[in-house]
């Protein structure tokens, strides 16, 4: 199986050799196709690449129809992928969604310049993923007072809105309920935009320039959303309020999206650091190597992929208990690093393959019941 990561890889990695490592592709969607027909990989792990059409089209071309292909997006967006055209060409496509959401928190709370503790203050958060039921969480237990507005939050059944509110761990006296993005933020102090961009479907769902216009003066703003979840016009009285040095705002997203601001005013802090926190980088890495584990044993299952190793090493065999999660990664791990690995678990699996002379990992089909 060939693996191509296509962007800087902040954690080490094992074996090297064994991949092929390209971070410069990066930024460079031309030579990602260059490299696509030179080595032919199975899966591709990206960043924040371009993967459009003419991409996709050339990778399934070159390979044949029944071979999987799985592009790895390391982080949660998937708005430079052109997900359905991969659906359409049966290149699965999968995220490391919300392994980078602790980070981001923390950083989101330390950039809200928030008040000593003695200080009660009015939070609208819209967003209630991974990184705003966060920081909704976090803030109400420090007395402050949060208002939180997020689509799924609002149907019309109360049941169901308060059983939504456990499962996301805001079910607090003082979390209220927004129906509206303008209501979250009428009276805030502070605004955080936390929405996931892949959730925005249409121009109803984006926020108005009436949201802009109606948080209060003195307001601090800080956003961590793509800016298409923002509608026409919307950004621009945003940028225009903090000019007039009626708000102050950290827009955080990627590069493609700040280049975009034009002559921006010098009060506006638009950058592009939330994922370049101490350790942030490191998770999503591992996340997506992760994911690449889970895609390399489903392959093994169906039929055992070779790794090739030191003869010295190949009767070796070490057993792993339990095909969860952790049991298949460090299976994997352990197969990478030359051990003939046999994965024992109570559910029947397909049967093993006739014996290899090169490594492989595979299951018995036994149980620990016998």
């Amino acid at each position: 199986m060939q693996v191509l990561i296509a962007y800087p890889f902040k954690s080490e990695i094992c074996n090297r050799d064994q991949l092929i490592y390209l971070p410069e592709l990066v930024q460079d969607e031309p030579s990602l196709r260059v490299a696509i027909r030179q080595h032919r990989p199975h899966v591709i792990i990206v960043g924040n690449n371009s993967v459009e059409s003419e991409t996709l089209d050339l990778w399934r071309a070159i390979m044949s129809y029944d071979v999987q292909l799985t592009l790895i997006r390391r982080g949660s967006s998937l708005s430079r992928i052109n997900v359905s055209r991969a659906k359409q060409l049966n290149i699965n496509v999968l995220n490391t969604l919300s392994v980078n959401s602790r980070f981001v928190v923390e950083y989101m709370i330390e950039h809200l310049h928030l008040p000593n503790s003695d200080t009660c203050s009015t939070i609208g958060i819209i967003g209630s993923g991974a990184i705003g039921r966060r920081i909704a969480y976090r803030l109400s237990t420090a007395k402050h007072k949060v208002n939180v507005y997020s689509p799924s939050l609002t149907n019309p059944d109360e049941s169901v809105r308060k059983k939504i509110r456990r499962s996301k761990g805001i079910d607090l006296p003082n979390i209220n309920i927004s129906m509206t993005p303008e209501q979250a933020v009428i009276n805030a102090t502070h605004v955080v935009i936390a929405v996931d961009a892949d959730s925005v479907t249409n121009v109803n769902e984006q926020l108005s320039k009436e949201f802009f216009q109606i948080i209060p003066n003195g307001a601090r703003i800080v956003s961590v959303t793509e800016f298409r979840v923002f509608a026409e016009g919307a950004l621009d009285i945003l940028i225009e309020r903090v000019r007039q040095g009626q708000i102050s705002a950290r827009l955080d997203s990627h590069a493609f999206d700040i280049i975009t601001i034009q002559d921006p005013p010098t009060e506006l802090e638009a950058v592009s650091a939330a994922m370049t926190v101490p350790g942030c980088g490191e998770a999503m890495d591992q996340a997506a190597i992760v994911l690449l584990s889970n895609v390399v044993l489903e392959q093994s299952f169906k039929s055992p992929l070779p790794f090739f190793i030191d003869s010295s090493r190949k009767n070796e065999e070490i057993t792993v208990i339990g095909a969860g999660i952790m049991g298949l990664v460090t299976a994997f791990f352990l197969s990478e690093s030359g051990y003939r690995v046999t994965i024992i678990d109570e559910h029947n699996w397909p049967k093993p393959k006739s014996v290899s002379s090169e490594n492989e990992i595979c299951c018995r089909g036994t149980t620990l019941d016998g």
